[in-house]
């Protein structure tokens, strides 16, 4: 039984759609690795003062007596909007403002650009540099301290499509005036503010990604508190999160690993299940006389990585394909191979296809779920039929919902009984499982085939979406 996942969408200045989790091997082999890049060292003090979270087993610091915040109900006071940033990043004394590199920049510009500035950041001590960007908009004005003054947040851009590389936290003082309070770094780090907290989303990356596409994301919550002196910067939550549609983007790095006859890596790319199962040198062996890998793969929204591999086992072409299975390891921060079902298909350079679905047809496109839903269709049905089901040996179908494009539930995949000649059929009971899963929001409902010959081809089939509505 497949376990229920959740995905999470690609970030929007990530502007590329990547890959998933696996399931596959390669006749009782495994595969797969990525690395984790070392963490920054302190290199200076740091502007702002975080405030520690406790340890595991400790109380956490009791922190000195201060006044109680002002709490604005109503919408909180902008005055650093009437700021000249411009000037004040130019002569803050907590920065250096590098004019050489910023007029070097807006010789070759066509717009503005904000002046060049660098700093210490305040979690670590790492050197923070980059352009501010300060064109209309591009501040962003928030009450992080519930005092009813609106803190401004301010990005720091590096050069050419490096990305964001920082951010800097100014606060009003009594007068109004600005005051440089935290520096945040990150390589393309997003910032946002959200129910009176800023939240700092940096990607995680492994080394092999492209620069569109990390593993995954870690995302802080912070507050601006007032210290025993002056306002600092508290975090109070961190996640890691995956990105799954990266998963795919790892079983290809396995592969081109073990191409480039790297096992040691390669093997590195497996989950503590897989090399429980089998030791490295047993591995080795196996994967000794493979060469010339040519492989596709296809996310399914099961979590689980389709492939199909092509190349030569010694001097003899063989074809394998299966499912790769894949977890998120929080601990190490990456993808890991945990499982696979790969099978040997052909030994012949010559492709064979998996049978096709003819035709099919689902009904209704519009299904319902929750109480009081009288004659509205609460199941689905898929019928279809296969064109070539002479060397069909197994049908298999599974079904996900969906909540705004994410993966929120995987069904038990299900061996399927022709109803009829080379047809079959398929039903989910959308009235009981929407119930659970959608929890009063409207989604949609996608079913999928996994179609296996004689030979050992699979092929993947999925279908067009149902929409799934609340009874009302």
């Amino acid at each position: 039984m497949l376990q229920v996942m959740k995905y999470l969408p690609f970030r929007q200045f990530f502007g590329a759609t990547l890959l998933g989790v696996v399931l596959m091997g390669v006749t009782g082999c495994s595969l797969l690795v990525p690395t984790t890049a070392p963490p920054k060292t302190a290199v200076a003090q740091p502007i702002g003062k975080p405030i520690p979270t406790s340890a595991p087993g400790q109380s956490a610091p009791t922190p000195a007596p201060t006044a109680t915040p002002v709490i604005s109900a109503s919408k909180p006071i902008t005055a650093l909007k009437n700021v000249n940033w411009k000037q004040t990043l130019t002569t803050d004394p907590q920065l250096v403002f590098d004019k050489k590199t910023t007029d070097a920049a807006q010789k070759t510009s066509k717009t503005e650009v904000g002046p060049f500035v660098r700093a210490k950041s305040t979690f670590g001590g790492a050197e923070v540099a980059g352009f501010a960007s300060l064109l209309k908009d591009s501040v962003l004005y928030a009450d992080i301290s519930d005092d009813g003054q609106a803190e401004a947040v301010i990005m720091l851009t590096g050069s050419g499509n490096a990305g964001n590389a920082g951010a800097l936290v100014y606060s009003p003082d009594a007068a109004n005036k600005p005051v440089l309070v935290a520096v945040l770094d990150g390589a393309k780090l997003t910032v946002e503010a959200e129910d009176g907290e800023l939240v700092v989303t940096r990607p995680i990356v492994a080394g092999f990604e492209p620069a569109c596409c990390p593993s995954g994301f870690n995302t802080r919550r912070y507050k601006l508190v007032a210290g025993s002196a002056d306002l600092a910067l508290k975090e109070l939550a961190s996640e890691n999160v995956g990105e799954s549609e990266t998963q795919t983007l790892v079983v290809e790095q396995f592969y081109k690993l073990l191409n480039g006859k790297k096992l040691t890596e390669a093997y590195a790319m497996f989950g503590p299940e897989l090399q429980a199962k089998q030791s490295f040198d047993d591995w080795k062996i196996e994967q000794a006389n493979w060469k010339d890998l040519r492989i596709s793969t296809k996310l399914l929204p099961s979590n689980v990585v389709f492939v199909e591999v092509n190349g030569k086992n010694g001097n003899n072409a063989q074809k394998m394909n299966g499912t790769w299975l894949l977890h998120w390891n929080d601990k190490l921060t990456r993808w890991q191979l945990s499982d696979h079902k790969m099978k040997v298909v052909a030994s012949a350079s010559k492709d064979v296809q998996a049978p096709k679905v003819a035709s099919q047809k689902i009904t209704p496109s519009v299904a319902y779920y929750g109480n009081g839903c009288g004659t509205k269709p609460t199941q689905v049905r898929l019928d279809f039929q296969l064109g070539d089901s002479s060397g069909v040996a197994e049908v298999q179908a599974e079904h996900i919902f969906l909540k705004e494009k994410v993966a929120i539930g995987v069904a038990e995949v299900q061996a399927l009984q022709p109803t009829g000649k080379d047809s079959y059929q398929y039903r989910v009971d959308v009235g009981t499982e929407g119930l659970a899963l959608l929890k009063n929001s409207a989604g949609a409902l996608k079913m999928i085939l996994l179609v296996t010959d004689t030979a050992g081809n699979q092929g993947v089939i999925e279908f067009p979406q149902v929409q799934v509505q609340q009874c009302k």
